[in-house]
């Protein structure tokens, strides 16, 4: 495997998350990182507790960093646990695992290295079905067989060519003499009986063969190795990049974002297709919920579950629209064409492309319930994908910030909802008096004190690391955020993009115009919406915490929807787009600690709160993403 040699438009970039500010000209490759022989140390059978993908196998203990356990599998090999490295031990070491795995999987994604593991299969089945004629040709009942097949063949043309000659109807008569020979159906007959004990007798023979069957076991072992090969060096390279973020916290201005050290990692495909599966469940729902009655009840009339087609309650017909997708797989499986199956393929087919859509869009997720980041089958292949000149694409770009996003959703997860449960809770009669459902409230106070801000700051993280160049610059005069590196074109906000555009002008305009400002606000926000701000310096809560941080969410709600609503004042036309975002806010405040101090929303001249976010198409407008690149870039 070579050895990729780190340049300006190469992987260095990206190994900046992986190493201590440095990025090494080459490296020595770990051998065999999916598997490998040498030594066998003390640690015995019992250490495959430790997670194929947290392995990194070594040839000897001298190939291992220091400080490390070498230990031994059931199926052999020599490797250690990737989460005993530490950045300030063995900061080169995370380095080197990565960079070779990155080598690994763009070696085993090449053409060449696809096209050879295809020949390797291709060579494989060819020396099985030439044994496996071969034994056919061995058997006694062949010369029989071919002797009735060539009969057969003789005795179909003789029909035809008569039928042909005849100048009578020459399809349907034909058709009807085939049928009807006796000797063409005796000659069928005595093939198929004679065929069939050939088989038979094949088939004992080759599961008796040792030969046969030893390469039979070598296929089945290649294929296992095919489909698994990309698969394995992804989930270890998804470990190695999480566990450098562990070890070394993220950096804003004089910021750091530490991500939960007992965060696990899995890319477990079933887990992922829950997780798109669910996604497209609510986006049905909400696709539901705006149909009128008699279109629900249309939905549930003559399909499958047509006995619900009486009531047209959300969740009945949200289950018609699942199961019209499921009725259309196993149609295809089936080889039934879509068009015999009605309504439920229809509204199958419209399921599929919701998933589809999801699954191309979403990369990966942080859950809360069991602290994990879970991955997506696409997200390392997106990582591994350079562009053109052997830089980072804006595949590799993407990806890896989401892997940073939600990785950030770590860091103080349960005291954050703790929080936000607790805040609901003494709110809820005022929601009740506005009838505003708890999620719905519950969503827009998420996406404000965490969705928002953990986007804008990890989009800051990426922003300043690999585009150092656009840092300080002057964002509304400069060709760099126009046509260059910062532009739209080039810079994609792809997460709560309706709401992100927003954040950040409101964020600027509390800062009072001011960037440093503004991002520090997004990294308090996310402290008070855990609760953080209610502990002293020893972690106990203090009564004065308890004001500040009770005060503070008060005031960002507030000033945040007071901001939404002149900013709908001024663009009557965005009212649609914009309404629903403050809902749930501050209905229902609770103000014992004192009336909210509003700030004065102050913005620089260059951000003119008349210009709106979005274009009508619903995309950033060139004012929005200005807003957005004056906050992750500018300076005071």
């Amino acid at each position: 495997m070579p050895v990729r040699q780190l340049g300006d438009n190469s992987l260095s970039s990206l190994l900046d998350f992986v190493i201590l500010e440095k990025a090494p000209s080459g490296f020595k490759p770990l051998t065999g990182l999916l598997g490998g022989g040498g030594d066998k140390p003390s640690g015995g059978e019992d250490e495959e507790k430790v997670p194929e993908g947290q392995r990194v196998y070594v040839d000897s203990k001298e190939d291992a960093p220091d400080g490390v356990e070498i230990l031994t599998g059931k199926r052999g090999g020599s490797y250690y646990d990737m989460s005993q490295l530490n950045q300030e031990d063995h900061g080169d070491a995370i380095t080197d695992v990565f960079n070779n795995l990155m080598d690994e999987l763009l070696e085993a994604q090449s053409p060449e290295a696809v096209a050879g593991r295809e020949k390797e299969i291709s060579d494989l089945v060819s020396r099985i079905d030439d044994m496996s004629d071969a034994f056919i040709k061995q058997h006694p009942a062949s010369e029989k067989y071919d002797k009735a097949s060539a009969e057969y063949d003789a005795r179909q043309a003789e029909i035809i060519y008569e039928g042909e000659a005849s100048g009578e109807d020459f399809i349907t008569e034909t058709i009807k003499k085939l049928e009807d020979d006796k000797e063409l159906n005796s000659l069928d007959s005595k093939k198929k009986k004679l065929q069939d004990k050939i088989d038979r007798d094949t088939s004992k023979t080759m599961v008796n063969d040792k030969g046969y069957q030893s390469l039979r076991d070598q296929l089945k072992e290649m294929n296992d190795k095919v489909d698994n090969v990309v698969g394995e060096i992804q989930s270890k390279l998804g470990n190695a990049l999480i566990h450098s973020f562990k070890s070394s916290p993220f950096k804003v201005d004089d910021m750091a974002f530490s991500i939960d050290p007992d965060m696990k990692y899995t890319d477990n495909p079933k887990d992922w297709e829950a997780h798109i599966t669910k996604g497209v469940e609510e986006s049905v729902h909400g696709t539901v919920k705006g149909l009128s009655d008699e279109s629900k009840k249309a939905v549930l009339q003559g399909s499958v579950l047509g006995e619900w087609e009486s009531d047209a309650d959300d969740g009945k017909v949200v289950a018609v629209f699942m199961n019209g997708e499921a009725v259309l797989k196993k149609a295809e499986e089936l080889g039934i064409a879509p068009s015999k199956l009605g309504k439920d393929a229809q509204i199958g087919g419209i399921v599929r492309d919701i998933r589809e859509e999801i699954s191309q869009s979403s990369l990966g997720l942080y859950d809360g319930n069991d602290n994990t980041f879970k991955a997506s089958p696409n997200v390392w292949a997106k990582v591994s994908k350079l562009d053109d000149s052997d830089g980072m694409s804006p595949d590799m770009r993407s990806a890896l910030h989401v892997v940073v996003h939600e990785s950030l959703h770590s860091m103080g997860h349960e005291g954050r909802h703790t929080a936000n449960k607790a805040h609901l809770e003494e709110r809820s009669k005022g929601l009740a008096e506005a009838k505003i459902p708890t999620q719905e409230a519950f969503n827009n106070f998420k996406v404000l004190m965490e969705e928002a801000p953990v986007e804008l700051l990890s989009h800051a993280i990426m922003g300043r690391k690999y585009n150092k160049d656009l840092v300080g610059k002057d964002v509304f005069t400069d060709k760099a955020f126009s046509e260059g590196s910062g532009s739209r074109e080039q810079t994609r906000f792809e997460g709560y993009s309706n709401t992100v555009p927003h954040v950040a002008r409101w964020a600027l305009a509390h800062s009072g115009g001011s960037p440093t400002k503004a991002r520090a606000l997004l990294g308090k926000m996310r402290d008070v919406g855990s609760g953080q701000g209610e502990v002293d310096k020893f972690g106990e809560k203090s009564q004065s915490g308890i004001v500040d941080n009770h005060r503070l969410k008060n005031e960002y709600t507030a000033s945040y929807t007071q901001y939404l609503n002149q900013y709908q004042k001024e663009n009557p036309d965005e009212a649609h787009r914009v309404s629903h975002l403050t809902r749930g806010l501050t209905e229902g405040q609770d103000n014992k600690y004192g009336e909210n101090k509003l700030p004065n929303l102050s913005l620089r001249p260059e951000i003119k709160g008349a210009k709106p976010t979005h274009d009508e198409d619903g995309n950033i407008s060139e004012a929005g993403h200005l807003d957005l690149m004056y906050l992750i870039y500018g300076k005071d």
